[in-house]
């Protein structure tokens, strides 16, 4: 199982180095910025959402999310490159769940596009780019790829999903909204308020939100327990 997971997690760290050498950072079409708790400055100043994860003994970890924008690479993919700071807090190691990442585009009229893939996963610190060792903190670069008939410039919002694995078996699963940055002669203005919905846990604490600029569905939020394996 070892053996499994150490090659699979080669081919994923090569497979990223590749996608880089290609010349995936083109220069961003659309700028993005998180609709709820922006309570910290990513990369450059550009604001990002904020999360504590919680047990009832405390925090275990703190997640920042932000957008690198949207642009065309050198092979002409529309691409959206985000970024997900994690602060190990606790005592076990934390992984950052491939399988639980997902990108919903929205356009500027608000519809709902066709579902991003994602194309890479890497940790600045050049390490396993899923698993955060205790007492320490990962940088981790995510690039999704859009149906190549997407323009990046007629984005208007994103929803990532995105979740952290715990040893004990336990998900910690969540939901950001991006709105495009407002330009010149875009629009902006509040649509909505919804209440979180989702299966409660001491992981996880929910309020309202708002929504800018798109029409979404009502946001899920969940935790999970999931059997070991093995």
């Amino acid at each position: 199982m070892h053996r499994s997971l150490t090659s699979r997690t080669r081919i994923h760290s090569l497979f990223a180095l590749l996608f880089l050498a290609t010349g995936a950072c083109g220069a961003s079409e659309a700028s993005f910025e998180p609709t709820e708790n922006v309570a910290a400055s990513g990369h450059a100043g550009q604001p990002a959402a904020s999360y504590d994860v919680r047990t009832g003994a405390g925090p275990i970890a703190h997640v920042n999310v932000w957008s690198q924008g949207a642009y065309r690479d050198d092979r002409n993919r529309p691409i959206v490159h985000l970024t997900l700071e994690v602060r190990n807090l606790g005592h076990q190691p934390i992984r950052l769940g491939r399988d639980l990442l997902r990108l919903e585009p929205f356009a500027t009229s608000g519809a709902p596009l066709a579902a991003a893939r994602l194309l890479a996963v890497q940790s600045d610190e050049g390490r396993d780019a899923e698993t955060v060792p205790p007492a320490s903190a990962s940088t981790i670069q995510v690039w999704f790829a859009l149906p190549p008939a997407t323009r990046p410039s007629k984005l208007g919002g994103l929803r990532v999903r995105w979740g952290l694995a715990f040893e004990d078996g336990r998900h910690y699963v969540q939901f950001t909204d991006f709105q495009r940055t407002a330009e010149p002669g875009y629009g902006a203005g509040m649509v909505y308020y919804d209440p979180i919905f989702g299966f409660y846990d001491p992981f996880l604490y929910g309020r309202p939100y708002v929504v800018y600029h798109y029409h979404v569905p009502v946001r899920r939020v969940m935790v999970r327990r999931h059997g070991r394996h093995g």
